[in-house]
């Protein structure tokens, strides 16, 4: 019987809406991984109420202290199940580099090769030096020097690794994007029509203000729409929510569930006809998938990788700010029984082509076998190219 590759997972933990490492879990939870691999699992941030609380991260004296436990702890994790395949699920701001450092002390015992997964975006440390030229001009090499260290690189859109090319850092040598579980093949017509669905950090930024704008427009009161809301408001936004749905003409049309998952986030997909994310910035996200893989049309701004993601006749496209053009799009698809039904299904074809989950999986494999095989060859694969070559 052929002994299992060891991996290691170096991943972070988050609530439920946690992209990266609902990413992660997506990937461990299947019998084809766990079947094939002994996995390990390390955690690289400590376990918090809320994702990014206040809407980003932050830097602290704690911090820096449990950033010397997980090294630690990775270099024993190294010592003790010696993983031939570090994996590394990272963004590309200053937790890359506590990330990197960690899978290299775990790497180190066997020699192992390390695989980086950027859930990235077009900026970050990496790209930018918005922290003044000499510090961001020092963190960009440190940036490259680690980026050499890895034998694989994995990005999430072709958009973004053009950006790390065109600033001089190491390419992807795989396009991976995120990815859900898909489902059985929804009724669009047991779906309620004017349930509109919401998942995301109650902020600004996400737009959602924009969206209760847009929702106390008299030219959508004919409609008898329902505004179901998955998720939790940002620190610095939570009073200023409290008083807007207290005081909001519609608020008994929008309900709350908080940041939740499982069945209850299960029947809203199935329920709602439309996801609306009227976002200032994003990533790719995995809320967009969601509701792509349960029937739902798009309402979305064209931000980040927003435009990659829908089937390029599935979704409405709207201005970040532009409250009138929400209004615009949201009647526009309430009033279309067909265009709502038909953007879903354009939307459902495509998440079953390209982010089901076991498409992926099967890539990771592919990628895993690889690395064990480069370092099983004593570093003669050097490149992420050649592990069809070493496998023959």
């Amino acid at each position: 019987m052929t002994p299992k590759t060891s991996v290691l997972f170096i991943t972070p933990q988050t609530p439920p809406l946690g992209g990266v490492a609902m990413q992660t879990e997506r990937f461990l939870d299947t019998d084809e991984i766990t079947r094939r691999f002994t996995v390990s699992v390390l955690r690289s941030n400590p376990r918090r109420e809320h994702e990014n609380p206040g809407g980003r991260k932050t830097v602290s004296a704690g911090i820096a202290l449990w950033t010397l436990g997980f090294l630690f702890r990775a270099f024993a994790i190294g010592l003790k199940k010696r993983p031939e395949v570090v994996y590394v699920a990272t963004c590309n701001d200053l937790s890359f580099i506590r990330n990197m450092a960690g899978a290299l002390l775990a790497a180190l015992p066997r020699r192992g090769s390390i695989v980086l997964h950027f859930h990235a975006w077009r900026g970050g440390i990496c790209v930018s030096e918005a922290s003044g030229p000499l510090f961001g001009k020092l963190l960009h090499s440190m940036a490259s020097w680690l980026l050499r260290r890895a034998w694989g690189v994995i990005h999430l859109t072709k958009a973004i690794d053009d950006s790390f090319r065109s600033n001089g850092l190491r390419g992807a040598d795989w396009i991976v994007p995120n990815c859900v579980e898909i489902g059985p093949t929804p009724d669009l017509s047991v779906k309620d029509p004017c349930s509109i669905l919401f998942i995301g950090r109650l902020s600004r930024e996400k737009g959602f203000f924009d969206l209760l704008d847009a929702l106390e427009s008299q030219r959508l009161d004919r409609y008898d729409w329902k505004l179901h809301v998955l998720g939790c408001p940002t620190t610095a936004a939570a009073s200023e929510i409290e008083h807007r749905l207290a005081n909001h003409g519609q608020s008994a049309r929008i309900r709350r569930y908080g940041a939740v998952a499982g069945e209850v986030k299960a029947a809203l997909l199935k329920k709602c006809s439309l996801f609306v994310l009227p976002s200032y910035g994003e990533v790719f996200p995995v809320s967009m998938i969601e509701a792509m893989a349960a029937g739902q049309a798009v309402i979305a701004t064209p931000v980040g990788e927003t435009c990659e993601i829908p089937a390029p006749d599935g979704w409405v496209s709207v201005q970040p700010g532009d409250t009138s053009g929400l209004i615009d799009a949201i009647e526009q698809i309430l009033e279309d029984s067909y265009l709502r039904m038909e953007l879903g299904r354009r939307n459902r074809r495509k998440a079953e082509e390209e982010y089901d989950v076991r498409i992926h999986v099967e890539r990771l494999e592919e990628v895993f076998a690889g690395a064990a095989m480069h370092r099983a060859s004593g570093g003669k694969c050097a490149s992420f190219r050649d592990r069809s070559q070493c496998m023959r």
